[in-house]
């Protein structure tokens, strides 16, 4: 079961911040007392990650503490926007994540695998109530005026900048109960955090 509110944390890597090697992503994903819930990895190329930084091709996998397969996450090579797939544990798709860009920012659209929109949530980096050493948070989870989640950066983090890019622990509050939409929210909020990655 996933809790209610969950908090995805992004191994932190001084060589990313020391240098401009880009490395692989690790993750945790932890419940509100810090009981480890899975775990995720970063699969991508080796020599795309050095070479092409964030406009990799990227496959996270999330994994359970007894190693079984969960779901994982993949993007082709990012020009502009970062589309991704979302796989369950049998490898089918199961969704979708759209990048629009906007003047004043981007949407990121969650779709079910029919690709019809699942919530979506908008990065207004000119909003009063986003800011850009914040990276765009607090931040709601909807569709229409429906409420899906609210994401924020954990404590500790709240004066980020975007020299360390997406290395911040995110703490997701859930609105939802079925499982199935809180893992596809997750990968939503991940591939949100990717997109702050050094360019």
């Amino acid at each position: 079961m996933i809790p209610n509110k969950i908090i995805l944390k992004h191994k932190f890597e001084a060589l990313e911040v020391l240098t401009p090697i880009e490395t692989r992503n690790q993750y945790s994903v932890t419940d509100d007392k810090n009981n480890i819930l899975f775990l995720g990895k970063e699969t991508s190329n080796i020599a795309s990650t050095f070479l092409l930084k964030s406009h990799r091709p990227i496959e996270i996998g999330f994994t359970d503490l007894n190693g079984g397969f969960l779901f994982k996450i993949q993007r082709p090579f990012r020009l502009i926007r970062s589309n991704y797939k979302i796989f369950n544990k049998r490898n089918e798709i199961v969704g979708f994540i759209q990048q629009v860009n906007y003047f004043f920012g981007s949407h990121f659209q969650l779709l079910n695998a029919n690709k019809n929109l699942v919530c979506e949530l908008k990065y207004q980096p000119f909003d009063s109530k986003q800011s850009f050493t914040k990276l765009g948070f607090p931040i709601e989870i909807k569709k229409e005026n429906a409420l899906y989640a609210k994401v924020d950066i954990a404590q500790g983090y709240e004066n980020i900048k975007f020299a360390v890019g997406d290395a911040v622990d995110l703490i997701i509050d859930f609105n939802v109960n079925e499982e199935d939409i809180k893992i596809l929210i997750l990968a939503l909020v991940l591939s949100y955090s990717l997109f702050f990655e050094r360019k």
